[in-house]
């Protein structure tokens, strides 16, 4: 489901391409956090 959500947030957020940079770590540290919370 993580890696669905990095996917569909990447190419809804294509069009902004100022907002693809920052949107794109959000959504890798969001990821980052839920893989780590989740196997615990």
């Amino acid at each position: 489901p993580t890696t669905t959500t990095i996917t569909t947030t990447t190419t809804t957020n294509t069009m902004t391409s100022t907002t693809t940079t920052t949107s794109t770590i959000s959504t890798t540290v969001t990821s980052m956090y839920s893989i780590h919370t989740e196997p615990f």
